[in-house]
């Protein structure tokens, strides 16, 4: 089952939210592994976040950037991120969002999805535009 946590955000900003992913018993999930034949990292799951007015809205989502992210052998970070053009174009509201990852068994073809993070996310309206 997904964390769940509320967002609060301001409008015209830029975003950066950090998760630290751990397994069920307790090691870090590995999001990066070193390929040495191409010498740089890969991902071992694709990423993917959306925010939506309700769980049911037909509107369009705004889409997180999911980024593996390594800061000193940390290969557990999910950086999500919005841009300001982005969070300045939406509405000031309240919202719904999710964040899952997913991975493909290389012998069998099978997709594994989990959600990690869920919640509610707050865009504060700016007075300064």
């Amino acid at each position: 089952m997904a964390h769940y946590e509320d967002i609060e955000i301001d409008q015209g900003t830029d975003v950066v939210i950090q998760l630290e992913l751990y397994n069920p018993d307790g090691s870090r999930k590995t999001l990066l592994n070193w390929d040495s034949d191409l010498g740089s990292f890969h991902n071992n799951y694709d990423m993917r976040g959306y925010i939506k007015k309700s769980y049911n809205s037909t509107d369009s989502a705004v889409q997180f950037g999911c980024t593996a992210y390594n800061p000193q052998n940390k290969e557990n970070i999910l950086e999500l991120s919005l841009t300001n053009v982005q969070t300045d174009a939406m509405r000031a509201g309240r919202f719904v969002y999710d964040v899952e990852i997913a991975s493909t068994d290389s012998d069998t073809g099978i997709v594994t999805v989990e959600r990690i993070l869920q919640g509610n996310l707050t865009l504060v309206p700016s007075v300064t535009r």
